[in-house]
């Protein structure tokens, strides 16, 4: 994300929406989606939004493809 201003607040930045209904968050600027449990695959579509320091806001759209299980080893 950034701004041709800088002057970015990320305090703002927030997810507005998410396709699948799986939970999403901002967290330390990243972003964190939970597919867990959620039965979804295909093209997920997560909105999210930033304002700059003058109330100046914009929204993007992600594309997410979520294909297949996910197998994490530790």
């Amino acid at each position: 994300v950034s701004d041709p201003d800088n002057n970015l607040d990320l305090a703002t930045l927030r997810v507005i929406s998410v396709k699948s209904g799986a939970p999403a968050a901002i967290v330390n600027q990243t972003l964190e989606v939970n597919y867990f449990r959620i039965g979804f695959s295909g093209t997920d579509e997560i909105t999210i939004e930033v304002c700059d320091l003058d109330n100046v806001c914009a929204q993007a759209t992600l594309f997410i493809d979520v294909v297949g299980d996910v197998v994490v080893y530790n």
